[in-house]
């Protein structure tokens, strides 16, 4: 009994340990995707902007 659950441990705390990495990728991916999505919002931003400069142009005319 005692032999059999200290083989069954190390292949336990492997199963943690790549659970563990599995959760660290996850939880670094958006950190990758962020800086994207922020200078698409920024790109938007400026082309919304250039719109109603545009627009508020042709209503002053």
């Amino acid at each position: 009994m005692w032999s059999f659950q200290r083989v069954d441990k190390p292949s336990h705390s492997l199963s943690v340990l790549r659970a563990g990495a599995h959760e660290c990728q996850i939880r670094s991916a958006p950190v990758l995707v962020l800086p994207r999505l922020q200078r698409f919002s920024i790109t938007l931003k400026r082309r919304q902007r250039a719109k109603i400069k545009i627009i508020l142009a042709l209503c002053q005319q």
